[in-house]
């Protein structure tokens, strides 16, 4: 983790961006208050790529806990209709 005032940004980006495409989060200040932070695109992908997991598992989980569970002859019907079978 590093902290950069913004102004960084401006003037600095190449080595702004070395950094963050090093794998360094980049926290950027404006007036010594958090502004944003920078991350390069491969970990904002993973990080999104983990969210929809968590979130897809945490719906999983609802329909585990309300009953909302399908036989094998129902996932077969709903695969096969997904394929074109």
């Amino acid at each position: 983790m590093v902290i950069k005032p913004s102004s960084e940004l401006r003037n600095n980006y190449r080595q702004i961006s070395e950094l963050v495409n090093s794998g360094e989060t980049v926290f950027l200040t404006k007036n010594g208050t958090g502004d944003m932070v920078l991350m390069s695109q491969a970990l904002y992908d993973r990080m999104t790529s983990m969210m929809r997991l968590y979130s897809d598992l945490a719906i999983s989980e609802r329909q585990l806990r309300n009953g909302d569970l399908l036989d094998d002859s129902e996932v077969t019907t709903s695969i096969n209709k997904l394929i074109g079978r």
